[in-house]
């Protein structure tokens, strides 16, 4: 727009078809390229241009209303032959400006009671008051800005009635150097979507141990399960007779009570002959121990409450001797149960 002309306005397609009301729909381009009294021209495929009409109404950024030039607002003209089909369109010319009495500018920016004043409230090109709802858009590229302190409202918990769209905030936080002269390291938080639907999400974080090193499965976290107060310890015990030789064999198995995890605490095994006794944790070795001639036909199997067990799980203790007679061996198991 210039000081007093309007400029001219490109053909801009319609997206729904021309309605007998003089309705047209143009794609979020109303208000920021036309003007109500502005003179216009429709135009389509095999249809002769209609020219002298002008808007009368433009009711958002998508909808405008035409009808003849010099009739009043509410004269309106039927369109419905401009079809998308036809690639309707409209367009306008460069011309003057329309003309506003005095009495009628000063009437437009009058705001009536209980304000009472001269409007000078901020609205957007279709003439909607800047509100919460209707926010004014701001865009500062390249561009540092101090501020001090600021106090941030921040509504990120989704609800599919009150809150479908909650806020989304990205966090970076600044550690200082590990020592002086090395650079400062940044820890960016992140978010992702998990599942086909999109609605769990969760941060996306990096775990590393004390020397830095990813966790991941070569370089598991250590967890360590504790016992509450209403843990009970509990001991189990069972023998064997007559174990042929190189026959691996099931000297003792606990499994774990539904609803409940334990901590194993030790395992005494022993036997009339050499041998060598293996612990397994749902089929998985976790530990060997072998007597000898030279030493005495007990050991004991101390993992002092380091080894955390959940619903299920199984803990077999198996034995395996070579000598050429058969043997008698025993172990005794304890656990610290908590339900």
């Amino acid at each position: 727009m210039f000081e007093k002309r309007w400029a001219a306005v490109p053909p801009q397609l319609f997206t729904a078809n021309g309605a007998s009301n003089g309705e047209i729909k143009v794609a979020n381009s109303a208000c920021h390229l036309f003007k109500v009294k502005q003179k216009v021209i429709l135009s389509a495929a095999t249809l002769s241009n209609l020219d002298n009409i002008e808007i009368k109404k433009i009711l958002d950024d998508d909808t405008i209303i035409v009808g003849p030039c010099g009739s009043n607002i509410h004269s309106t003209i039927n369109v419905s032959a401009y079809t998308v089909a036809l690639g309707a369109a409209i367009f306008a010319n460069e011309q003057m400006r329309s003309s506003v009495p005095f009495e009628e500018f000063t009437r437009a920016v009058y705001e009536e009671e209980p304000t009472v004043a001269n409007r000078t409230i901020l609205v957007d090109e279709c003439g909607d008051k800047i509100t919460d709802q209707n926010p004014l858009p701001v865009k500062i590229p390249n561009v540092n800005v101090t501020i001090g302190d600021l106090d941030v409202q921040i509504d990120g918990i989704y609800d599919v009635i009150d809150n479908p769209d909650p806020d989304n905030v990205g966090v970076i936080g600044h550690n200082r150097a590990a020592s002086p002269g090395d650079p400062d390291q940044t820890n960016r938080i992140t978010s992702v979507t998990y599942g086909a639907s999109g609605i769990v999400h969760a941060l996306d974080v990096s775990i590393h141990n004390s020397d830095g090193s990813g966790i991941d499965t070569v370089n598991p976290l250590p967890v360590v399960t504790v016992l509450g107060p209403g843990a009970s310890l509990k001991s189990f015990y069972n023998e064997v007779t007559s174990v042929a030789t190189s026959v691996i064999t099931t000297v003792i198995t606990y499994t774990v009570p539904a609803v409940s995890y334990a901590k194993l605490n030790t395992i005494d095994v022993s036997g009339t002959n050499i041998a060598q006794f293996q612990v397994e944790i749902n089929t998985v070795v976790i530990d060997k121990k072998r007597t000898y001639f030279s030493g005495p036909f007990n050991e004991v199997f101390n993992f002092d409450s380091s080894i955390s067990l959940i619903a299920g799980d199984i803990v077999r203790v198996r034995v395996l001797h070579t000598r050429p007679f058969v043997g008698d061996f025993n172990a005794r198991l304890t656990v610290s149960e908590q339900i």
